[in-house]
């Protein structure tokens, strides 16, 4: 906050020791910015503050009122100190709007240290909030980590300018510097939703994200602008906090356009029709599935892949998310339902696919180094060579990945997306 404020408090010493404390202070030639809660006011906005506050015998504050008024200002805040037996502090909010910006509920401090409420805000940024947890959280020190247990409706969510969500209701526990629960259902865009449920269960903490539009999540949380439709499933489930999160994922019909990573292994492999097509219209692909493994910013990936009719790609390897770069493998298979034609065929199939995921026209590449210039390379040979010759050729490598990515356990293999005949419930090949 900078400027000038002005102010008229009264402020008396009752007999019995007690004080008060009563007045109006005038922000009008202030300007004060916080922009994780939308407050942003300049020099010269009205606003004003009726304040009462009450005082023990030892000036610490028993209560405190404030009433705002002004352009886009209305409401009041109260402050009472030990309100029930297990309440250090309770603060509430009763449609306290401040620079159009309204927050409604209430927020208490227990005697355990938790500080747990149920809010309705207009506008929040938490990117303030993340980045200061985080920095607690690999903090070596001896003081106490923050305890949440907070409930809160928000009409526009965003962390930095580029991320936002909107209509979010919002449920997190924080102890002990690690998130015990989170659960979140927002808005994206053109009325899909976007939902997150982390939470422990018998077996440890387990993990189910929803969409039913895969690009528009995408584009909210700012991860990637040239993917249209499709929807989303992840399910991971972990023993405990420390361990690493493994699970699986699907995206059923999403298209895919100009990414400028498929687009470099798309012209080494010389695939010019699907180089032109990529460029222009996009890709259509029925589905992306495959497992992971993710701890400490360290993804592994495995027998992903993602297929539409004019191509297949498989996908294995890990990407490092703490400095963006990758090391994958995988497999081109153009022209994919011709592919998954021939590898019907009874006992040659097999022999010229080399089985699932895999086909008589198919090229391996790998992609390593830094996702903003990776190295791409694509292995000729195997391109010419049927299914099983490839894999007698030690065409596929299967030492793909950073050695300090999380392993992805064979108790997983199994599937959270598999029924009992094995088979995906969404987005299985024909």
């Amino acid at each position: 906050m900078t400027g000038a404020i002005n102010a008229n408090v009264n402020y008396a010493v009752e007999r019995s020791g007690n004080r008060k404390l009563k007045g109006t202070i005038d922000f009008s030639k202030a300007s004060f910015h916080w922009p994780e809660f939308g407050l942003i006011k300049e020099v010269g906005t009205s606003t004003a503050a009726q304040v009462r506050a009450k005082f023990d015998r030892n000036g610490a504050v028993t209560f405190a009122s404030t009433k705002f008024s002004g352009e886009g200002s209305s409401g009041s805040a109260d402050f009472k100190m030990n309100p029930a037996q297990d309440e250090r502090w309770k603060l509430e909010f009763n449609q306290l709007t401040i620079v159009n910006n309204k927050v409604d509920g209430v927020l208490i401090c227990q005697d355990d240290g938790v500080y747990s409420g149920t809010l309705a805000l207009d506008r929040l940024d938490v990117q303030y909030v993340i980045g200061r947890l985080e920095k607690d959280a690999l903090a070596e020190n001896t003081k106490p980590s923050i305890a949440l247990n907070i409930n809160a409706s928000i009409g526009l969510l965003s962390w930095g300018n580029k991320r936002k969500l909107k209509g979010v209701d919002l449920s997190l526990r924080f102890d002990n510097n690690s998130v015990q629960k989170f659960k979140l259902s927002g808005g994206v865009d053109k009325g899909a939703i976007l939902s997150i449920d982390f939470q422990p269960f018998s077996l440890g903490y387990k993990l189910f994200v929803e969409t039913d539009d895969f690009g528009a999540s995408l584009k909210a949380l700012d991860i990637a602008k040239n993917v249209s439709g499709g929807k989303l499933i992840i399910k991971g489930e972990r023993p405990s906090l420390n361990a690493p999160m493994e699970g699986e994922f699907i995206v059923s019909k999403y298209r895919l356009r100009k990414v400028p990573l498929f687009a470099r292994i798309f012209q080494v492999a010389s695939l010019t029709g699907i180089v032109d097509a990529f460029d222009r219209e996009g890709l259509e692909f029925e589905t992306l599935e495959g497992r992971y493994a993710y701890e400490s910013k360290l993804l592994r990936l495995d027998n992903t892949r993602t297929f539409g009719s004019s191509i297949g790609i498989t996908t294995e390897g890990t990407l490092n998310l703490k400095n963006d770069s990758a090391d994958l493998g995988g497999a081109l298979i153009p022209v994919y339902t011709l592919n998954r034609i021939l590898g019907q065929i009874p006992l040659l199939g097999p022999i010229l696919t080399g089985g699932d995921d895999e086909g008589l026209f198919a090229a391996t590449y790998s992609v390593k180094g830094a996702l903003a210039d990776p190295d791409v390379s694509v292995n000729p040979l195997s391109a010419l060579a049927p299914g099983l010759l490839r894999k007698f050729l030690g065409v596929f490598n299967p030492e793909t990945g950073d050695p300090d990515a999380p392993a992805i356990s064979d108790t997983n293999s199994s599937g959270l997306f598999k029924g009992k005949t094995g088979k995906a419930i969404i987005g299985s090949p024909p």
